[in-house]
């Protein structure tokens, strides 16, 4: 061990004194002054191990303490550490979970367009896109029953229902903006022989050729609808009867021209007209009005479009009501209402 200088000269002293005693005890006895210089020799020896002894222990309680310090600081950074990262854990995995208890409510509500974010590849990560994944697949299935709902499987026009809620909200903004609106109902001519001659198959053929035509022909604005068998109607919002007359001509050579034919010939339709509100102002009665107007296009010869003629008592009414005009009975929200009961 290394020792100190004070050490080393009090143990010469110590050898000295012992050598003295020796020396004096053969020569016989020990004098006086030996004795107090040995005694000497040994107190300074003494109390520098003793100085020594006493500065090394405060050195190791020094460093065990500054080594205890510095361990508990260390298990407290680690305790505080796996605190806060518990802490963290624990809430991120309560948010994620309360945002998918969330979407829950809402698809439960109806509202497909909720969605859950995604966070790594860990179990509620993976929840997370399998629920995204369940709403888009229930928004697709809602999507196909909604067309399913509106629209006539073999044409894909608007059915009589979708026709009819459609065409109230263009009466009712007709009626707002005092604008014109027409109403046309068509069917195919010779449409029972086709069927009756050539099969169900080729009347389907022709049906989807007229709904096809009828899709390129016309506006975006304007309301397509099969009413049921080959009967088809027509709205045109913001149209005159005259620029109708002009659209149904345009229809009309389209289908004659569109390259379907049958041994009876090519397809050609009968088109009855009626304007709101020169000739009635609920869809109901124009409707009836177009139908009969289609039917005098037949009976004159078909393939042309035919007007609702003008009667005194239609004309009287256009007087009274073309200031003020009138909704029917109970407004338009309530004719939705029973449409849709």
């Amino acid at each position: 061990d290394a020792v100190s200088p004070q050490t080393r000269r009090a143990l010469r002293r110590l050898k000295r004194a012992f050598d003295e005693w020796e020396a004096a005890r053969q020569a016989g006895g020990p004098s006086a002054p030996r004795l107090a210089r040995l005694d000497r020799s040994l107190l300074a020896f003494g109390v520098a191990r003793a100085e020594r002894a006493e500065r090394e222990l405060r050195e190791s309680q020094t460093q065990r303490t500054s080594r205890r310090a510095l361990l508990l600081g260390l298990v407290a950074v680690a305790i505080f550490g796996g605190m806060l990262i518990a802490l963290l854990a624990v809430r991120d995995i309560a948010g994620r979970v309360k945002e998918c208890a969330t979407f829950a409510r809402r698809i439960a509500r109806g509202d497909l367009s909720a969605r859950v974010t995604t966070h790594g590849f860990d179990a509620l990560g993976q929840l997370g896109r399998d629920l995204n994944a369940m709403a888009d697949e229930l928004g697709a299935q809602q999507r196909d029953l909604e067309r399913r709902a509106l629209r006539d499987p073999l044409t894909d026009l608007l059915n009589h229902r979708a026709f009819q809620e459609r065409m109230y909200d263009e009466i009712a903004r007709a009626h707002r903006r005092d604008e014109p609106l027409v109403v046309c109902v068509l069917d195919l001519d010779r449409f029972k022989a086709i069927n009756d001659t050539w099969g169900h198959a080729a009347g389907d053929e022709a049906l989807q050729m007229l709904a096809d035509v009828l899709r390129r022909e016309l506006r975006d604005e304007d309301v397509i609808g099969r009413l049921g068998g080959d009967e088809m109607a027509i709205g045109l919002p913001a149209t005159g009867g005259d620029e109708a007359l002009r659209v149904l001509d345009r229809v009309r050579t389209a289908l004659f021209t569109g390259g379907l034919s049958f041994p009876a010939g090519r397809l050609r339709t009968s088109v009855g007209v009626a304007e709101l509100p020169r000739d009635a102002l609920d869809l109901g009665e124009l409707l009836a009005l177009a139908d009969a107007a289609m039917y005098r296009a037949k009976r004159e010869g078909g393939d042309r479009a035919c007007r609702v003629q003008a009667t005194p008592a239609g004309v009287a009414r256009f007087q009274r009501t073309a200031a003020a005009p009138t909704a029917p009975p109970g407004g338009f929200a309530a004719a939705r209402t029973r449409l849709r009961g």
